[in-house]
Order: C-alpha cells, then sequence, then structure tokens
C-alpha cells in the first residue's frame, strides 16, 4: 500500500464507527467466519477522490471510515468510481447505508445496498 495514501486518510471514524456496531449489535464489520460468499454485499460510489481508484485504495478507504479489515472487505471493481464490498451481515450493513455518504478530506463515499446482483442504486436514482 502507498504510503501517500496512508497520510491521506484518518482511521479515527473507522475506529469509532466499529466500536459503535459493537456496543448496538454485538457486531463487527468484519468476522472471524466473514467470505465474500457469506457476507453482505453493498456498493459504494466515489464521487471526489485524490487518490488512484483501485481494489486496495478502495478497501483503505472503506477502513478509514468504518474499520473492519482491508483483505476482509473483498472489494471488487464495477465500473468507473463503483466498488462492491462486503461487510459482516445485514445489520453491519444496514448500519453503513444508514450512513448514507462519508466526507472526508480525501475523498466522498456514498454507500448503497446490492439486493439479487443488482445496485439498488439504479432505484434510487429515479
Amino acid at each position: 500500500m502507498s504510503a501517500h495514501l496512508l497520510h491521506l486518510l484518518d482511521f479515527e471514524h473507522g475506529l469509532r464507527f466499529e466500536e459503535e456496531l459493537l456496543e448496538s449489535f454485538g457486531r463487527r464489520v468484519h468476522e472471524r467466519d466473514t467470505s465474500a460468499n457469506n457476507g453482505f454485499i453493498m456498493l459504494v460510489t466515489f464521487r471526489r477522490y485524490l487518490f488512484q481508484l483501485n481494489e486496495e485504495s478502495v478497501a483503505l478507504a472503506l477502513q478509514s471510515c468504518m474499520g473492519g479489515s482491508v483483505w476482509d472487505f473483498h472489494v471488487r471493481f464495477l465500473s468507473h468510481n463503483h466498488f462492491r464490498f462486503t461487510v459482516s451481515c445485514k445489520s453491519v450493513g444496514l448500519a453503513v447505508y444508514k450512513l448514507r455518504r462519508f466526507i472526508g478530506r480525501s475523498f466522498d463515499a456514498y454507500f448503497h445496498l446490492w439486493s439479487n446482483s443488482v445496485p439498488h442504486w439504479e432505484r434510487e436514482k429515479r
């Protein structure tokens, strides 16, 4: 991972968010048994970013705003600035969705639900 990217990100918000999840749901962003196949799938869209978007940089950005582990997000590129990722369970996913967006000094990220292999942002846009 680029040292430049690490300097652009503040991980304090992610640590606080994960603590809130633990208090509210007794769950973390990722649990030990979370895999790409059994996690809750979501979509993130970047509207502003000061770094190159790729699966690794997006995972690091997600960790900075919601905690968890870079590798457990299982980030997958979809198109231009859209990526899919996983969290541990539906309750965590809905808590992330409730955030709607994260606006930081180096990126703005917007969170959407993913259902039946189709992102909900298509419906939200309409």
